[in-house]
């Protein structure tokens, strides 16, 4: 008894201790979950600053945006007024330089006018001294009324001046205001510049095309006679393509001159015209290239034909030219049979042509038509390539979020793993501690 007795505080003891391990552990475990939702609190939180920061980041693109169109109509405004302030100063001094020259002839005038009354003061003292009787009429009034005559004479130029300087300020106001829309004029050609280069390009480019596909057409001919002449039509596109960009060129150099803003607009015209009518273009060299080939095998035929027959006429032609004069009428008759041959060869000629011209329009039409449909297949494969790549980028997408959700799923299971682990090791030992307490109470009853 007294040994049992000794074995039952260190049991209670033990069991003391199991039941300390396990709160130790609980409280472990609900600190960690607290931790949990003290980080994703912390996350909510920095979401919603992140969220608040981007739409004040919104807010604040918009006030720059509206301070950057202020600023750039103060700019304007600012620049016209400085304009205006510079016609001004210039009408100011303008205006001061006359009212000088005003203030000059003024007080020559009024210097002139003392001199001629200091003048007729003397000559009136002269002439009274030497004959009172001669002075029927008095000089000096006379030479007053001419003063005030050159002085209302003179009053009236100067108002003459006055207009002329008030239709100088009009005429300057019109040329300021010509000025000022002869500038919006060249921006205007500035900008049709930009836009005629911009074309120049696109037909470049629309050459370049034109220049592969009249390759393409001389390869359905396959003939390398055929492709010199489609060099000789590329030659002489890509000349008419040349003047066309000098054309161009020349518009954006002239834009500074107002009389010839009409030529700039119709050279406008022409190049959009011309960047309309590529087709029609492509259409005409190879309906060319078709006739020239035609011609080119009539004259195959033809020179054929000389070579068989070639020798014989030009061995009676010389013939006839020794003895023209002898034998009249054998010339007469081979001229007639010269007639019946050409006829028959111009015949002949013509159903060929005709056969050549059907054969190469079917090949045309059937060109065009295989065009038509390899731009359609073009156009298809582009937009299913689009479809591809963006297809690609999704499943890329997936992919990475694939690979993160199987990090996390891991990262899961581990910790699923340790958990289990520490929950059946503390099992296993609530289960011994529990069977030992059983093995006492039995050994104590």
């Amino acid at each position: 008894e007294g040994e049992q007795k000794k074995q039952l505080p260190t049991a209670v003891e033990s069991g003391t201790s199991c039941s300390k391990s396990s709160v130790e552990d609980g409280i472990a475990s609900g600190s960690a979950m607290a931790e949990a939702t003290e980080t994703s609190a912390k996350y909510q939180k920095l979401a919603a600053e992140y969220s608040k920061l981007r739409a004040q980041a919104s807010v604040l693109k918009k006030a720059v945006l509206e301070e950057q169109n202020k600023s750039s109509s103060l700019r304007e405004s600012l620049r016209a007024k400085e304009s205006t302030l510079r016609k001004t100063e210039q009408e100011v001094d303008s205006l001061g330089f006359r009212n000088k020259q005003l203030e000059r002839t003024v007080a020559k005038l009024q210097e002139d006018l003392e001199l001629e009354f200091k003048r007729a003061s003397s000559k009136g003292g002269a002439k009274s001294k030497s004959s009172a009787a001669s002075a029927g009429t008095d000089p000096a009034g006379v030479d007053a009324q001419l003063l005030t005559e050159e002085l209302q004479k003179k009053i009236l130029e100067n108002a003459q001046l006055v207009t002329q300087l008030e239709d100088r300020g009009a005429e300057v106001s019109q040329c300021q205001m010509r000025l000022d829309g002869l500038n919006r004029e060249l921006q205007h050609q500035a900008a049709l510049e930009q836009k005629l280069r911009k074309e120049m390009e696109a037909l470049a480019l629309r050459n370049t095309e034109l220049e592969a596909k009249i390759s393409e057409a001389a390869s359905t001919i396959g003939s390398e006679d055929g492709l010199s002449v489609t060099a000789d039509m590329e030659n002489h596109y890509s000349n008419h393509f040349s003047s066309n960009s000098s054309q161009a060129g020349a518009v954006g150099g002239s834009s500074n001159n107002h009389n010839n803003n009409n030529n700039n607009n119709n050279n406008t015209s022409s190049g959009t015209n011309n960047n309309h009518n590529c087709d029609d273009r492509i259409v005409f060299l190879e309906k060319e290239l078709s006739h020239w080939r035609a011609q080119y095998e009539l004259l195959k035929v033809e020179s054929a034909s000389h070579r068989e027959g070639g020798g014989g006429g030009v061995a009676a032609a010389v013939s006839s030219g020794v003895v023209r004069g002898e034998e009249g009428s054998q010339e007469t008759e081979r001229n007639s049979e010269d007639n019946q041959t050409q006829s028959e060869f111009a015949s002949r000629e013509e159903k060929l042509t005709e056969r050549f011209t059907k054969s190469i329009g079917d090949l045309f039409h059937d060109k065009c038509r295989a065009e038509s449909k390899l731009a359609s297949h073009l156009l298809e494969s582009q937009r299913l390539q689009s479809h591809l790549d963006i297809m690609k980028n999704r499943l890329k997408e997936c992919e990475d979020a694939k690979r993160d959700e199987e990090h996390r799923y891991r990262i899961i299971e581990d910790e699923l793993a340790r958990t289990r682990l520490n929950y059946e090791e503390q099992i296993s030992v609530l289960t011994e501690q529990v069977i030992s307490l059983s093995d006492q109470l039995a050994n104590c009853k």
